[in-house]
């Protein structure tokens, strides 16, 4: 702590003497925090109620601090980044510059990399615009996560000026004209990576200023901003910019691949807006709506026109951003997060079965988090209660085909078959009527016992399966939709 409070704010000044201090010091700060965090959940995973003291004994195993202790250090550490977070703020304002002024001389490509495809990790750039490049994403993503910290601890203004960088440093970059050659092309690739840390922290810290923010550049916009949807212009300024930047080719292959990638980790976080607002009690005007359903519905056929050539990095960012576009076109669950909308018709539905199901039977492994997200996507609650995803003149709807298949692969793969279980239990009992156009499926699922030895193992220990698994559809009875 007394090395982040000396050198805090003067990390600037420490570029000058020595290349790579910043940066170090960039990654022992937001190694830190990353620890904390994790002190963190495990102080709340005690908490949790019906613990065995044998389970608090193993959670507690191996811990140097007692949550008490941690508690303290946690505030410690909050108000250490807040005074260095000015400096932060400065760091960043300068390195980024980097994105958009145009001023760095790029020379040929090392003959190391020359020629090549390359890979998600191999930057296209000579070594010394690729430490620049580098520099620029740390010390935005510092910014990010420092006020993404403190925000949980502080809300009295402190976190303001932090703030009003990533959300300009957001327009900035969603603003910036096409690139020229491959070099330029690469630092833009390295501002939207840069670009993902910020959404992360200014949506999942949404606040009353935030909202503020958007308003002022949505009236500014705007000719007539009053009765619009607030967020079409970030999303769609966002996705043009973007697509623009894939369509040019100035890239070679593999790198628009991870392009792709990060524009579907921020287009998932722009479309959890309106759920953080709302879970942080953040409300618009009556007249106004977060999204239009024009807009949801070209995000909608963007995301399901690339899931046939998607990446296995990709799968999860658009299976979640669908998901989200569901739920947004659920009038029930948020008045004010779209306009009057008639939702999901039975032919959209068809284009995101057919389109999935070859994203899935494409992939290489049948990892759980993929699966969990690909069911609760594609059957979703607020489309499975309609029939007519069943059963359409006497033939099987876009629902009942996925069903029949998804089983039918299940008969292979016991990590399938019991996912599927765990969420049409949940859905069937929830939507009885729509179990008459299952007795075969349920038959099936009652008769086969699947075995997946390695299900638990991925359950316990990453994060990505605990939150699909978790979302798949609660039954009333807990018996009958048991994860173990």
């Amino acid at each position: 702590m007394r090395v982040i409070r000396t050198y805090g704010n003067d990390v600037c000044k420490q570029e000058i003497q020595l290349e790579c201090v910043p940066v170090k010091y960039l990654i022992l700060l937001l190694s830190l925090i990353q620890e904390l965090q994790i002190m963190q959940q495990r102080v709340a995973e005690t908490r949790k109620k019906g613990r065995t003291k044998l389970e608090l004994d193993l959670l507690y195993k191996g811990e140097l601090f007692s949550s008490a202790e941690i508690r303290v250090i946690v505030e410690k550490f909050v108000q250490l980044c807040l005074s260095i977070l000015e400096g932060l703020v400065s760091f960043a304002t300068s390195s980024s510059s980097i994105f958009w002024s145009g001023v760095l001389e790029v020379t040929n490509l090392p003959c190391s990399i020359k020629g090549k495809l390359g890979g998600p990790s191999d930057r296209r750039l000579p070594l010394s615009a690729t430490t620049a490049v580098l520099q620029a994403i740390m010390s935005v993503k510092a910014v990010a996560m420092v006020s993404l910290w403190c925000v949980q601890s502080e809300s009295d203004g402190l976190l303001n000026f932090a703030f009003n960088f990533l959300w300009n440093f957001f327009w900035k970059i969603v603003s910036s004209p096409t690139s020229d050659s491959e070099a330029e092309a690469e630092i833009q690739l390295a501002a939207y990576e840069a670009l993902a840390h910020v959404l992360k922290a200014v949506v999942s810290g949404f606040s009353s200023l935030a909202l503020n923010l958007i308003m002022e550049n949505h009236i500014s916009s705007s000719l007539n901003a009053e009765g619009k949807s607030v967020l079409d212009s970030l999303v769609l300024s966002f996705l043009q910019n973007i697509n623009t930047l894939i369509a040019v080719e100035k890239l070679v292959r593999t790198r628009r691949a991870t392009l792709m990638n990060w524009k579907w980790i921020c287009l998932e976080y722009l479309l959890s807006i309106p759920r953080h607002a709302f879970e942080n009690g953040v409300h618009i005007q009556t007249s106004s709506w977060f999204f239009s359903d024009s807009t949801l519905r070209s995000v909608f056929r963007d995301l399901v026109d690339s899931l046939e050539n998607a990446g296995e990095a990709s799968t999860l960012p658009m299976l979640r951003s669908i998901r989200l576009v569901l739920e947004l076109f659920n009038p029930g669950r948020m008045c004010s997060a779209v306009s009057s909308s008639d939702g999901i018709d039975v032919q959209m539905m068809w284009h995101l079965v057919r389109s999935s199901w070859i994203m899935h039977v494409s992939c290489n492994k049948r990892r759980v988090a993929p699966i969990a997200a690909l069911l609760s996507c594609v059957l979703h609650y607020s489309v499975f209660d309609k029939e007519c995803m069943h059963e359409t003149n006497n033939s099987p709807g876009p629902l009942k085909w996925f069903i029949e298949n998804i089983l039918k692969e299940g008969t292979k793969s016991p990590r399938t078959i019991r996912l599927a279980a765990l969420h049409l239990t949940g859905l069937w009992l929830l939507n009885p009527k729509t179990i008459k156009y299952y007795m075969r499926e349920l038959k099936l699922l009652t008769l086969y016992v699947a075995f997946d030895e390695d299900f638990e193992a991925e359950l316990a220990e990453n994060h990505d399966v605990r939150r699909e698994v978790s979302l798949l559809a609660k039954s009333p009875d807990l018996e009958l939709t048991e994860v173990r």
